[in-house]
């Protein structure tokens, strides 16, 4: 069996050495060998503490995603975190001893790096280390036969697979102020395939993020100053963040960006206090650094920070292996919606997802090299195959909705210009607070996949987690997710 992986972030790599070490033939190819965005990731990974702490992860994990999380997939995912976290030390990787608390976790249980804000690159370090072969090559499209993905088309030429493992990050790159430049160049091309595409109306902000400018991601200010006592004010001194949540700097990541929209709106500045975070400079010393350079003394001067889009929730719908409902593609990472974050990430379990998911993905391809089995419609909460347990379906239910489009009649991003126009199209209307007037023009002005972000957040009419509508603030009745199926006239 060949595998073709597209990306080399944590998701890509971690597939690609557990599947190499299943005897699996696999090419990775990445227009970015270095990663993407993995390597800037700051916060760090969830892992529970003990056996004992599983079952609090667990319900941390549903309390944050306000229940639209498939509990079976949390509880497989929160369940491989020990297992992935000795794998990760096993090729190398170096943990703090001290765990940190970071917002929506009812224990310090998240796992860093001996230098606080560089998780990213040190996990990046140890993976690349275990698989250094990354092809430099663009994927362009995927090539289906039959309603099953055969390979994909990149700029060289053609690579014939028998599965195609998407792991190309999100489309948080699609916004004005963001950490990434993320396009979803992945999930673009599932939705081309006819792969359903689930909760793309769930943009998560990062609500600590300094710019320098307009035109370029600004610099996320990691969870962990929060957690360490950095204070968020505004320009009249007040901590304002407990007029909105009585966990003040410590809410989720959804309330705090809201509550710091409402400041803005409001024509107030915000910042962030981190002068009272212990040994800032040694423990920080790549946002320190970056600080400095914006002409910002933390030691002395408050940060000017504000929302910026950050993660997708948003993606191919995946099962927890990463299985879509194309026979032969996978969605992995940010590139997936596996429901474990449901309508709110909670924070840092983003690096467990992309990493343990390489050890289901691994066991799922076995079991299709060798049966040929892939799930069907009616299979909604598990496929058992032999040792095979894997948590999910990619496919809707009958109370969730449906939005069925030709990929043809919808328009393809072009050219930085047009990006530019898209990116302050969802800035203005797509963010924080939306409603039907702003969507509807946003709908008019955008194109590619940010247009099937647009048609998501108009379709679903109430306002849970990360997706808030001035004109539906009720929660939804009963949880239900909004899918989007590219599918010819």
């Amino acid at each position: 069996m060949k595998v073709v992986i597209v990306g080399s972030g944590f998701a890509g790599l971690s597939a690609a050495i557990n599947l190499s070490r299943a005897g699996v033939s696999v090419e990775v190819i990445s227009s970015e060998p270095q990663g993407g965005s993995s390597p800037k990731a700051q916060g760090g990974i969830a892992i529970p503490l003990d056996p004992g702490d599983v079952e609090l992860h667990v319900q941390d994990t549903i309390k944050a995603g306000k229940g639209l999380n498939d509990e079976g997939v949390v509880r497989q995912i929160v369940g491989l975190g020990q297992e992935t976290l000795d794998w990760l030390r096993s090729l190398g990787f170096e943990p703090d001893f001290e765990r940190s608390l970071e917002a929506g976790h009812s224990r310090p249980r998240v796992v860093r790096a001996k230098l606080a804000d560089s998780i990213g690159a040190e996990v990046m370090k140890v993976l690349e280390r275990a698989f250094p072969n990354v092809e430099r090559d663009e994927a362009l499209s995927l090539l289906v036969e039959n309603g099953k993905v055969v390979g994909v088309r990149t700029k060289k030429g053609e690579l014939q697979a028998d599965s195609v493992v998407l792991a190309t990050g999100g489309y948080s790159g699609l916004y004005q102020y963001r950490t990434n430049d993320g396009l979803g160049i992945g999930t673009w091309m599932a939705f081309q395939a006819g792969a359903y595409l689930r909760d793309l109306e769930f943009v998560q902000f990062h609500p600590t993020v300094a710019f320098a400018g307009e035109s370029a991601p600004g610099l996320l200010l990691t969870e962990a100053l929060r957690g360490e006592g950095a204070k968020l004010l505004n320009d009249k001194g007040e901590r304002f963040a407990f007029k909105y949540d009585p966990a003040g700097e410590l809410a989720t990541r959804d309330v705090l960006s809201r509550a710091e929209w409402h400041e803005l709106s409001e024509g107030r500045t915000v910042y962030l206090d981190v002068r009272g975070v212990p040994r800032f400079s040694e423990r920080f010393p790549f946002i320190y650094s970056e600080l400095k350079k914006m002409g910002i003394d933390p030691s002395r001067d408050l940060v000017p920070v504000r929302p910026g889009s950050h993660f997708t929730i948003g993606g191919v719908a995946v099962d927890a292996a990463g299985r879509s409902s194309v026979r032969g593609l996978f969605a992995l990472g940010e590139a997936g919606n596996g429901l474990l974050h449901g309508a709110n990430r909670l924070a840092s379990n983003s690096i467990l997802w992309a990493l343990a998911q390489g050890f289901l993905l691994a066991q799922a391809l076995q079991n299709y090299a060798k049966s040929g089995s892939w799930p069907l419609a009616a299979q909604a909460n598990s496929i058992d195959g032999g040792t095979e347990v894997i948590r999910g379906s990619p496919f809707p239910r009958p109370s969730d909705l449906v939005l069925s489009y030709d990929p043809a009649e919808i328009p393809q991003l072009n050219g930085e210009e047009e990006l530019r126009s898209v990116r302050k199209a969802m800035w203005d209307c797509v963010s924080l607070v939306r409603d039907e007037e702003l969507l509807e023009k946003a709908s008019s002005s955008t194109r590619g996949l940010a247009r099937l972000v647009v048609l998501s957040a108009l379709a679903r009419r109430d306002s849970v987690g990360v997706h808030f509508r001035s004109d539906y603030p009720s929660p939804p009745l009963l949880p239900y997710h909004v899918y989007v199926k590219g599918e010819a006239n």
